[in-house]
């Protein structure tokens, strides 16, 4: 089985009383993934999207990164279900 769509890097939620904030996702045990384009299976050095561009990004710009992988559960302090994404408040107001 073959994942074709990009992971997730962060998902929008709203608290109980209204406040909205963003969840950004960190995965364990994530095996080799594309920073430009997100997907599994091949590196941005081997990315057919990047490639087709007509000009060059710099890997600063790209929207994944190294970023999303979690620390391996041996170094993590935190554990369990928490230890997947990360909290931060939403800077925009929210709305």
């Amino acid at each position: 089985m073959f994942i074709r769509l990009p992971l997730k890097g962060r998902l929008r939620l709203r608290k109980p009383k209204g406040k909205w904030f963003w969840a950004e996702f960190v995965y364990e045990r994530i095996n080799t993934f594309c920073f430009y384009c997100g997907i599994v299976g091949h590196n941005d050095r081997f990315c057919k999207k990047l490639y087709d561009l007509p000009y060059k990004i710099p890997r600063e710009k790209f929207a994944y990164g190294a970023w999303m992988k979690a620390d391996s559960r041996r170094s993590s302090q935190l554990g369990g279900q928490y230890s997947k994404f990360r909290w931060r408040e939403n800077s925009d107001g929210g709305g």
